[in-house]
């Protein structure tokens, strides 16, 4: 079975933070996909 995967930022750009070590995460494309929904429905 095939997974694939993205990087994410933790805390997005679009709330002011950078591309960093720190602020960066390996999840599923569906995890990513639903994470961004999240934060999209917030806003």
């Amino acid at each position: 079975m095939r997974r694939d995967f993205q990087i994410d930022h933790i805390k997005p750009m679009s709330q002011g933070d950078l591309t960093t070590i720190d602020n960066l995460q390996l999840l599923t494309r569906k995890a990513h996909v639903e994470k961004t929904r999240k934060e999209n429905t917030r806003r």
